[in-house]
């Protein structure tokens, strides 16, 4: 069974590419189900988008009660 993962990336991405393809090559069995980022303009949300997988943008304008909320649920 595919274990699901968050992976957290704030620049280019190169490492959240990296484990991607991995899974994509069953090297990992895992799944990537969330990206979470402090910067909607890098290579990380960008492969994200065009992967189709879901993302999340942290910065001080969230909700910090929220955002808690969904990282200790």
């Amino acid at each position: 069974m595919k274990k699901n993962i968050a992976v957290f990336a704030s620049g280019a991405g190169s490492n959240f590419i990296n484990i991607n393809n991995k899974i994509k090559k069953n090297k990992i069995n895992a799944k990537i189900c969330l990206l979470v980022s402090n910067n909607s303009n890098s290579g990380a949300v960008k492969f994200s988008i065009n992967n189709n997988i879901d993302f999340f943008i942290y910065n001080d304008t969230n909700n910090k009660e929220l955002i808690d909320k969904m990282l200790f649920y």
